[in-house]
């Protein structure tokens, strides 16, 4: 079986009911202050069009511990319901360090809710820093963009 489907943020407001698709993967926060505020929204939406989603936090090169307690405090409502994602792709984690404070998050919210995290990035930190102590733990979903046109379905890699 495929599934299509969509991530969304405060960047795109999009009315998760008119578009096509099975999911939706909404972001939740970023760092240790900022909560997207379309994400009761889009939750909401996603519902209401039956389609499955998933919450994602943004993560940034704060205490990794503290950020994923901010994003529980978020999300607590949801677990359960929701996969969860951390997107690694913030500038200040792509060092050798950012593997390990990736892992730190993704403990933490294991430990608390029992759930296991995907880890979300683009192909270059995926080939570039060392991933195979998380990769054994949490599930890597690495971003395949061909092209900035609007793609309907997944296409393979160029």
């Amino acid at each position: 079986m495929t599934l299509n489907g969509i991530d969304v943020s405060s960047h795109n407001p999009l009315d998760l009911t008119k578009i096509p698709g099975d999911f939706a993967v909404v972001k939740a926060t970023e760092g240790t202050t900022y909560t997207n505020p379309l994400m009761a929204k889009h939750i909401q939406q996603a519902k209401a069009a039956g389609k499955l989603f998933g919450l994602y936090h943004y993560q940034t090169n704060n205490d990794p511990a503290a950020e994923a307690k901010y994003f529980l405090s978020k999300v607590k409502p949801y677990v359960g319901q929701a996969i969860l994602a951390l997107d690694f792709e913030d500038p200040g984690l792509l060092n050798s360090a950012g593997p390990a404070k990736a892992l730190k998050f993704l403990q933490y919210i294991q430990q608390q809710t029992g759930v296991r995290m995907l880890i979300y990035m683009s192909l270059s930190p995926a080939n570039t820093l060392n991933w195979s102590t998380v990769a054994k733990l949490y599930p890597l979903w690495v971003a395949q963009y061909n092209s900035m046109a609007l793609v309907s379905g997944y296409q393979t890699r160029a």
